[in-house]
């Protein structure tokens, strides 16, 4: 069973990352309206007028992986 250690930890890192690719990167509100950005790179925008405008992910997850464990590593940095 030791050869599908490698795939289970790469699915296992997957699917931690998909969860933080849906975590709230920032808000900003100013006068054109609120903007959610998410991990992923993609964001919600309300304008004044109660417009929705919604933008899909700019990255992959591979890249959603590398992001979130050079996260985890500056939070144990500053940890210490």
């Amino acid at each position: 069973m030791g050869q599908y250690n490698e795939l289970v930890e790469k699915q296992r890192k997957l699917l931690e990352a998909e969860k933080w690719a849906k975590k709230v990167k920032y808000i900003l509100g100013d006068p054109n309206g609120f903007k959610i950005e998410y991990n992923d790179g993609s964001y919600t925008l309300e304008t004044p007028s109660g417009e929705m405008i919604k933008t899909e992910p700019t990255l992959t997850p591979d890249e959603c992986v590398t992001r979130m464990n050079e996260e985890k590593a500056d939070a144990d940095r500053a940890r210490y």
